[in-house]
């Protein structure tokens, strides 16, 4: 896999590890080694690997924002924005969330997509819902890990497999390389028909969602 390596990690690409472990292993660190050789998965990422495509992605969405809403700090948080505000994701951000967004659900799909930095950040860090261009930025860099997951007929994974994963998770990927993890399994499925008719009814929505963020204590979005 070519990519654009970091020759420094920065300290806040460690919560893209934290994220790995609870969707694979439902907990921030890795459980016990099997055998010192395997760890077990959870049960819902080895149905959704193995089901078929569109189950991947309502799968990767439930998962990613159970994680953001009951399992992050505040700390976690902050080092998320930070990974987008420094990522190569962010400079196609758009143009990735034209080519992957027919696979999301309906609030995601339907999101504003002119929020400022600012006001991204504070969806994420007050609100605690993943604003779309940060929810595509992840789960792009998903799709290229999810690709890489080998699950043994235990529902395992070896200890090397997961290094792997974890390595992925630290790279800086190249622009093409980027737009290549489109085509992914995770965003193969087509939900486009959950949408509206009108892009008048898709205008309104979407103000609606601005005028929430900005006016409630916490607002949350049914992303189902």
């Amino acid at each position: 896999m070519k990519s654009k390596v970091a020759t420094v990690v920065p300290d806040h690409y460690k919560v893209m590890d934290v994220i790995l472990n609870y969707i694979i292993f439902d907990n921030p660190v890795p459980p016990p080694l099997q055998s010192k050789k395997y760890y077990k998965l959870v049960d819902g990422i080895v149905n959704a690997i193995n089901a078929e495509d569109e189950n991947l992605m309502i799968f990767f969405e439930a998962a990613i924002t159970t994680v953001l809403q009951d399992k992050l700090t505040a700390n976690n948080l902050v080092d998320i924005v930070k990974c987008y505000q420094c990522s190569n994701e962010k400079i196609v951000i758009n143009k990735l969330f034209d080519l992957q967004k027919n696979s999301y659900s309906f609030a995601l799909q339907n999101f504003p997509t002119d929020l400022s930095d600012k006001e991204l950040a504070n969806t994420l860090l007050v609100r605690r819902f993943f604003p779309v261009q940060i929810f595509t930025f992840l789960a792009n860099r998903f799709a290229a890990i999810l690709t890489q997951v080998e699950i043994t007929d235990q529902g395992n994974i070896t200890k090397d497999n997961y290094e792997h994963l974890k390595f992925i998770c630290q790279q800086l990927f190249d622009v093409s390389l980027i737009i290549d993890f489109t085509t992914a399994d995770l965003f193969s499925c087509d939900r486009s028909q959950h949408n509206f008719f009108s892009d008048t009814d898709r205008r309104n929505y979407q103000q609606w969602v601005k005028y929430e963020l900005e006016n409630q204590p916490k607002f949350t979005i049914n992303i189902y």
